[in-house]
């Protein structure tokens, strides 16, 4: 399982099927990351999976894959997910970093999704850009649950 297996459940977690990975990666996020210094409200972003990224690394073997992350930015913040190495749609699992509680300045701010391919070594720090949406927050209710799907 990418990034890691689960801390509490290594076990059961280490080697896992592709529809119980999908199950694991649509359970309550464990760990959420605060950000932001507004005082309006809170907002709480979780990144879960993405489908049929293009293949970013190339290699004389072929093995290497897109190593991607997500970053969002929110007024005065920016966050990045865990990780997940050599996947065209990676899951990013309940227990890895990829929730996020933002506070919340100004009540018509946007959320800035960027996924990256992670180049490390020689090109490190020059990540690749695969794809980027804008979130709009404004039509959203107070209390309530959304599952959003965007094309980047």
């Amino acid at each position: 399982v990418k990034p890691f297996p689960d801390p509490d459940r290594r076990l059961e977690t280490t080697w896992l099927t592709e529809k119980e990975i999908h199950y694991e990666a649509t359970k309550p996020s464990k760990y959420w990351i605060e950000s932001g210094t507004g005082d309006l409200g809170k907002v709480y972003v979780e990144v879960l999976w993405c489908d049929h990224l293009p293949n970013l690394d190339v290699s004389l073997t072929g093995r290497d894959k897109t190593d991607a992350f997500a970053c969002l930015v929110f007024e005065d913040c920016i966050v990045n997910t865990d990780v997940i190495n050599d996947s065209l749609s990676p899951r990013w699992m309940p227990w890895s970093q990829r929730a996020f509680i933002f506070n919340i300045l100004h009540p018509s701010s946007q959320v800035m999704v960027g996924v990256f391919d992670h180049d490390s070594g020689f090109t490190q720090g020059s990540h690749d850009p695969v794809g980027r949406v804008v979130v709009n927050l404004t039509n959203l209710r107070p209390g309530t649950l959304y599952t959003r799907t965007y094309n980047i």
